[in-house]
C-alpha cells in the first residue's frame, strides 16, 4: 500500500523521520518528501494555530528524538544526513526564530560508533555539540565552559555529551543550563525511556 506522505501534525517530521527517510531512500529522491515536510512546518509558524507552549513542547521533543533516534538507527547514508540537513535544521532553525533556544545534556554510556552518530546528527540539526573530549584528550571544566559561553553567545542550540564515567561536569553544565535563557533538558535514561527532565 502506498504511504501517504503528507504530515498531519507538527510532530511528523520528527516522529515519523524514519519512515521519511526509507521512503526517500526507495524512491531514490532527496527532494520531494523535503519539500513537503518544508512547506508544512513553514506552515505552523504561519497559521497562528500552534501556540508558543506548544513550540517549545515540539523543540524539547525534537531534540531528545534525535538521540533515540541514533540509538535505534541501522544505516546511515546520504539520505539521512539530507534530511537531518534539511528537514530537521529548517525545523530547529524556525523554532530558534520564535525565539526558543535548548540546552540538551546527555549522560549515557555510549559506544564509540553511538556517540560519533550523535555528534553528527546533533550538528546536521543545527546545533553545536560539546564534549569534554578532543580526541585523545580531556578537557577541563574551564576549557568545556568556554566553549558553551562561546555557542550560548552566539545564541546556537547546545548539545552536551559525555559518553562514559571517565568524567563527570554534570553538576556545572546543568547549572550553567538552568541559569541560561535556553530550555534545559537532562537526559540520563537508555533511549528506550521516554523520561527526561526539563530543568
Amino acid at each position: 500500500m502506498e504511504m501517504n506522505v503528507t504530515p498531519k501534525l507538527s510532530s511528523d517530521s520528527i516522529e515519523l523521520m524514519s519512515v521519511y527517510i526509507v521512503r526517500m531512500r526507495d524512491d531514490e529522491d532527496f527532494d520531494t518528501i523535503p519539500d513537503i515536510l518544508n512547506r508544512f512546518n513553514k506552515s505552523i509558524f504561519t497559521n497562528g494555530d500552534v501556540s508558543k507552549d506548544q513550540l517549545r513542547q515540539l523543540a524539547v521533543y525534537a531534540t531528545d528524538y534525535i538521540c533515540r533516534f541514533a540509538a535505534e538507527l541501522e544505516l546511515r547514508d546520504a539520505y539521512t544526513a539530507v534530511y537531518f540537513k534539511t528537514v530537521i535544521a529548517g525545523l530547529m532553525k524556525s523554532l530558534q526564530d520564535t525565539g526558543i533556544d535548548v540546552f540538551y545534556i546527555l549522560d549515557n554510556e555510549l559506544r564509540e560508533d553511538r556517540f560519533e552518530l550523535l555528534v553528527m546528527l546533533y550538528e546536521s540539526s543545527g546545533a553545536k555539540v560539546v564534549v569534554p573530549y578532543d580526541g585523545e584528550k580531556v578537557l577541563s571544566f574551564e576549557e568545556v565552559k568556554e566553549r558553551l559561553i562561546g555557542h550560548m553567545t552566539h545564541g546556537k542550540n547546545i548539545v552536551y555529551i559525555e559518553k562514559d564515567t571517565s568524567i563527570n561536569y554534570m553538576k556545572e553544565v546543568m547549572q550553567m543550563a538552568t541559569e541560561s535563557k535556553y530550555i534545559a533538558i537532562f537526559r540520563n535514561r537508555a533511549p528506550s525511556d521516554n523520561y527526561i527532565e526539563i530543568l
